[in-house]
């Protein structure tokens, strides 16, 4: 009687350790999905940023509105958006060319 019991206790801790596994690999798979979808908004709001710039200045404006709501210290500094535009385009200026891929020497052919 005591072997049944011990066998049963064995397949208990088995089957609990298997669906833990089973629940953390649902949440690694929800967790992934969820950091896809974010990149994809993210990348939906800078194209459609892109294309109307008043839409940075818009969020701005709603980002104080918010911090300004709030009992709290921070501090924020605006900077033009053109001061973004000016950084980047002086990171592409100053930034090292892309290497240059040399040809590959060509073998002898050999004389016959």
């Amino acid at each position: 009687m005591r072997r049944a019991l011990f066998v049963n206790v064995n397949f208990v801790v088995i089957a609990e350790r298997e669906a833990e596994a089973v629940r953390e690999k649902r949440a690694r798979i929800i967790k992934a999905e969820a950091e896809l979808e974010a990149s994809v908004k993210l990348s939906q709001g800078a194209k459609q940023i892109a294309e109307n710039p008043i839409a940075l200045e818009l969020r701005r404006m709603q980002m104080i509105s918010e911090v300004g709501a709030e009992q709290n210290t921070t501090t924020i500094v605006l900077l033009p958006s053109e001061f973004v535009t000016l950084a980047q385009d002086l990171s592409r200026r100053l930034a090292p060319p892309p290497p240059v891929a040399q040809p590959r020497a060509q073998p002898p052919k050999p004389t016959a």
